[in-house]
């Protein structure tokens, strides 16, 4: 897979290729597919859902599903139902309700057979939680039991664990973590340092640069499918293409212990920019992340932005609507395989562009080279009386990113009658 354009004797073998097709008829496409995940909640009072995950296989889904009414740390106080972790089955259909009394369950990651499913919570949802700080859980959807990642003896993590995420091979987690008992013999911990947990050793290495742990400053990781390259959030300059200390996106070689910077160097303080949100391929070669900025004149400006490490070629991810004056865009996501890439934008303050609605997601086929994207749902496509403002967000893709998991209040399937936002799956 390539961000390069296509090299003039592919145009021509594709050319002669597209004239040979012109004669035979093509064969019919299915229809985009969307199918509803979430049709339950925890009582009968409506619930929303606002955080999801699909495994790279495309069969395993999980979500975090929350009661409505009058929140208070997870409960409603009216009902008294607390927020739930359910994970389905797509081949079979099964759902199987992995937690209770839950606050958060942020950062849903599965492997790419669905077996291992990881996520942050600072409930005690496991026995023996007694350190009053935030955990990264680990579930075995096989087994279906439900660990915490603890030091290499088997303790808890005095100080926690955060940003936990799961590589696509199944045989790491990958996390941030302030707990001293990580630290080696005789060595002060650092403020935060983050951390590799071996399924197969159960060991808990730190990951360096120039010897030295490295601390993902948001608590915003992202990993490769192996586990050797990292992507994650600094406020210090780990290159020395790096001119200042700001909060910059950079690729971690785990094996070399080197930092690559993959956001756009400064070297100035008078940058009003900051990068967060990494999302990374399955090869570690592409890297995307969001950029902030203060905007002017204009108001805050949020953008994604795409970079091929090896081959340092930058490229701003949008629609296309506006040419480079590229709206509000977030969330970015890539698919193991390097080919799709998926993101929202917000088109609302542009003219009649896309009905004024709100977030949208949308997918981008990174193998024709261009800067346009396909919105996965039709303009206007709300369909209750109660949803006067489509939105959907939050979308993640299945390892060939045939398969998407996403948020929406729109109403896709029969059983979905509220506008609450539901969890999809979308399938090209």
């Amino acid at each position: 897979m390539t961000l390069t354009s296509w090299t003039a004797p592919v145009r021509r073998a594709m050319a002669g290729a597209c004239a040979a097709a012109a004669l035979v008829t093509p064969p019919a496409h299915a229809a985009p597919r969307f199918d509803l995940v979430s049709r339950h909640g925890p009582t009968s009072v409506p619930a929303g859902y606002d955080v999801a995950a699909v495994s790279g296989n495309g069969r395993w889904v999980a979500y975090v599903v929350r009661p409505g009414g009058d929140l208070a740390d997870g409960v409603d106080v009216s009902t008294g139902s607390e927020t739930e972790l359910w994970v389905k089955d797509l081949a079979t259909g099964t759902e199987t309700k992995v937690a209770t009394g839950m606050c958060c369950g942020d950062a849903l990651t599965f492997s790419r057979d669905g077996r291992w499913l990881v996520f942050d919570d600072d409930k005690p949802v496991v026995a023996g939680d007694t350190n009053n700080a935030t955990d990264v859980h680990v579930y075995d959807t096989r087994l279906r039991r439900l660990t915490r990642v603890t030091d290499v003896r088997g303790r808890q993590l005095e100080k926690g664990a955060f940003a936990g995420v799961v590589t696509a091979d199944g045989r790491t987690v990958v996390f941030t973590s302030y707990s001293d008992v990580l630290a080696k013999r005789g060595q002060q911990a650092p403020p935060c340092a983050v951390y590799k947990y071996s399924f197969a050793t159960r060991r808990t290495t730190p990951v360096l640069v120039a010897g030295q742990p490295v601390c993902a400053f948001t608590g915003e990781i992202a990993v490769n499918a192996d586990g050797r390259y990292v992507a994650l959030v600094s406020m210090e300059p780990l290159d020395r293409a790096d001119g200042i200390a700001s909060q910059d996106v950079y690729r971690i070689d785990t094996v070399r212990g080197t930092a690559t910077l993959v956001s756009e160097p400064r070297v100035n303080q008078n940058t009003e920019e900051h990068s967060a949100d990494p999302a990374i391929d399955g090869s570690g070669r592409l890297v995307a992340w969001v950029v902030f900025g203060a905007g002017g004149s204009l108001g805050p400006t949020k953008k994604v932005m795409l970079r091929d490490v090896t081959s340092g070629r930058l490229v701003p991810v949008h629609t296309g609507l506006l040419g480079d004056a590229t709206p509000m865009t977030d969330e970015p996501a890539l698919s193991e395989n390097g080919r799709w890439f998926s993101f929202t934008e917000t088109n609302g303050n542009v003219l009649l562009a896309e009905q004024a609605d709100a977030h949208n997601v949308y997918l981008r086929d990174l193998t024709k080279g261009v800067a346009t994207a396909t919105r996965i749902e039709t303009a206007g496509s709300c369909a209750h009386a109660s949803c006067y403002h489509p939105a959907s967000s939050g979308a993640v893709l299945s390892g060939d990113g045939k398969v998407v998991a996403y948020l929406t209040n729109v109403a896709h399937a029969d059983g979905d009658d509220d506008s609450n936002f539901d969890v999809y799956v979308y399938r090209q």
